[in-house]
């Protein structure tokens, strides 16, 4: 299941270099929150898998509630003219270095 994983992601990423669509600036934000999302569940999925405790449903879940709360935040954000995908963002990648923090711990204490 995680080669599925990590493929899907690859071809996610090569699909996005070669588009070479454009994005309507509506989705700015809201495109900085989820590849966040992406990155933070990739990295998250690492350090299960490190830790030796991958759960493909945790995975998949916790990417789904990240990607949803986060969206919904930086929606009402905008709504309220706030610029909540900021604070959306530094936490996630707060969350990303943590967890890059943990994998570099677990693999060299061994």
């Amino acid at each position: 299941m995680l080669i599925i994983t990590v493929c899907a992601a690859c071809a996610g990423i090569l699909t996005g270099i070669l588009y070479h669509g454009e994005m309507p600036d509506v989705f700015g934000p809201f495109a900085a929150v989820w590849l966040l999302t992406i990155l933070l569940t990739i990295i998250g999925g690492v350090k299960a898998f490190v830790e030796r405790v991958f759960c493909e449903k945790m995975f998949f879940y916790g990417f789904l509630t990240n990607l949803i709360l986060g969206t919904i935040i930086a929606f009402l954000g905008l709504q309220l003219s706030v610029d909540l995908y900021i604070v959306v963002s530094i936490v996630l990648t707060l969350r990303i270095f943590r967890d890059a923090s943990d994998i570099r711990k677990q693999l060299f204490s061994n």
